[in-house]
């Protein structure tokens, strides 16, 4: 809680604003559910903090204030807490991703999502795998994403259901496939085929076979980011040269 991070300055000026937000997201939800909205006030927040900070004569008081004047503007800008239009300016109310975010393991997906903005993926990821990487799963989120890139590929090369994996692949993208670029030099073509082939033949064909334990959410979120480029690129062939 903010009383204990109050009593150790030092620890608290070296929080990032958006960690030093994770304890005073908490603090404000647990006031507001004892029925003490008086610190959802940012006036009020302030006052109570300077207070705090007088009566244990704490040192660099300018400098935790400061801190904690921008893990509340974080707060806002992630939309965890929310002007209350219903009074004045300075009174906020916590949202409902706010309350979900104000655990410690609800505020570590939420840093997680924000490795995988959902403003730079393509719409079919967003739509069919940004919550399955929110909630943690990166084995099943990295299998669908380039299941979908597999998918994408099939239909955007009119080829069958029989048509699979890199040897789909090849057929699409090689010499005479439906998606080759033929304006593009040899080489170039070569290596679209390289891509999709060594894409799916990396990250698809072991997550449909065995465990791939996949832990990291920032490896996870590269590997998606990779399908959505490669989605991209189905696009631009699908529409022609």
């Amino acid at each position: 809680m903010l009383a204990d991070l109050l009593a150790a300055p030092d620890k608290l000026l070296s929080l990032a604003p958006e960690e030093l937000a994770q304890f005073l997201l908490a603090e404000l939800v647990a006031r507001g559910d004892k029925g003490d909205s008086q610190l959802l006030n940012r006036h009020n927040f302030f006052n109570w903090l300077h207070r705090e900070l007088a009566n244990g004569r704490i040192e660099r008081g300018d400098q935790v204030m400061r801190s904690f004047a921008e893990a509340w503007s974080w707060l806002q800008n992630e939309n965890l807490t929310v002007t209350e239009p219903s009074q004045g300016p300075e009174w906020v109310f916590v949202t409902e991703r706010g309350r979900r975010a104000a655990s410690p393991d609800g505020f570590a997906s939420l840093n997680n999502s924000n490795l995988l903005p959902k403003g730079t993926l393509h719409p079919v990821l967003v739509q069919k795998v940004w919550p399955t990487f929110i909630r943690g799963d990166y084995d099943t989120t990295v299998f669908q994403a380039f299941r979908e890139v597999e998918i994408a590929v099939r239909k955007a090369a009119g080829l069958s259901a029989t048509d699979i994996g890199v040897n789909l692949m090849r057929r699409a993208f090689g010499r005479g496939g439906a998606l080759e670029d033929t304006a593009a030099p040899e080489a170039e073509r070569d290596g679209l085929v390289a891509l999709f082939s060594g894409a799916v033949a990396t990250y698809k064909n072991p997550q449909s076979h065995r465990d791939v334990n996949l832990g990291d959410p920032r490896e996870a979120a590269e590997i998606v980011g990779f399908a959505s480029q490669l989605l991209r690129i189905v696009d631009r062939r699908k529409a022609g040269p």
